[in-house]
């Protein structure tokens, strides 16, 4: 059930970002990694398949995906000085 939806997704994070990238699905729970030089990330979604039943598209978790992933370079390379 979830395979085309995670290569979806997998898809899309690929054309936007650079290193390895694991897409699972644990207990109802989707996990996106992202490995490179830089910085390594990792986000958890809970209660998948509810929204997946509700139709959200698998665009929406990519964007949110690498939106966290924006703010946690700015937060590891840029730190506030005061």
């Amino acid at each position: 059930m979830y395979r085309i939806y995670l290569s979806k997704i997998k898809e899309a994070l690929k054309k936007r970002l650079k290193g390895t990238i694991t897409v699972t699905v644990v207990d109802d729970s989707l996990i996106i990694s992202l490995y490179n030089p830089v910085l390594s990330f990792q986000q958890t979604y809970y209660g998948l398949s509810d929204k997946i039943c509700g139709g959200c598209p698998a665009d929406l978790y990519a964007n949110d995906f690498v939106s966290h992933y924006k703010q946690a370079i700015h937060r590891a390379c840029f730190k506030d000085k005061r």
